[in-house]
């Protein structure tokens, strides 16, 4: 009974040969690699309850673009304006206690980090109401999303290595010093975004705060 109870979870005491390693160096790969075997392993064993769990999550993030989309609010496209990684990767509820009283939900939002396996299902119903309203093609959903079960099956981040265009090494870099790469090299976060402004043009370099620019004169 003490078995089952560990292994209904990622069980901390199991471990491979080389598991303390790779965790000293990325941290969680050992509680990666379990949630891998087990989602897969569910897959295996249990296909149909594997196949009705995947089809709710895809369709909830459907109806969650969808009704977060309708829903009064600031702006007409206020939820598209949200971080294109949260609204892939979290649940995304408006404020619903404004809701429910009648008025409008306003630009915020409760976000609630999925299951890294799932997440990839729940990216495909967001893009697909995306794609079904014009805001993205099929053939960047498609990119996207098989982005996204990369990930989600991948104790690193994989599709980490290509960002906006341009090829990165943060996926590979340790995660103790991850944090001074995104800061002094990549000048990305985790999501992908920009840590600090950049100017595009030389006309915006002379209009922007050095505050807002991270300039080494500027006192933190």
């Amino acid at each position: 009974a003490a078995y089952d109870a560990k292994e209904a979870s990622v069980n901390f005491n199991r471990k491979g040969k080389s598991s303390k390693a790779f965790d000293s160096i990325y941290a969680f790969w050992n509680v990666a690699i379990q949630a891998l075997q087990k989602n897969f392993k569910l897959a295996k064993d249990q296909p149909v309850r594997f196949t009705k769990v995947a089809t709710a999550i895809t369709l909830f993030g459907f109806l969650e673009a969808l009704l977060n989309d309708l829903a009064p609010g600031d702006e007409d496209d206020d939820y598209f304006l949200i971080n294109d990684y949260v609204r892939q990767n979290y649940a995304v509820i408006p404020n619903i206690v404004n809701l429910i009283k009648g008025e409008e939900k306003g630009n915020k939002y409760l976000r609630i980090p999925l299951p890294q396996f799932w997440r990839g299902f729940h990216s495909a119903g967001v893009l697909a109401y995306d794609v079904l309203t014009g805001k993205s093609n099929v053939s960047d959903a498609v990119q996207t999303v098989t982005t996204n079960f990369i990930g989600g099956i991948s104790p690193i981040d994989i599709p980490g290595f290509w960002v906006d265009d341009e090829f990165s090494f943060a996926p590979i870099i340790p995660t103790v010093i991850r944090p001074v790469w995104e800061v002094g090299v990549s000048n990305r976060n985790f999501m992908g975004s920009r840590i600090t402004k950049e100017p595009f043009t030389k006309e915006l370099e002379q209009s922007l705060a050095e505050s807002g620019l991270h300039k080494n004169n500027v006192n933190p």
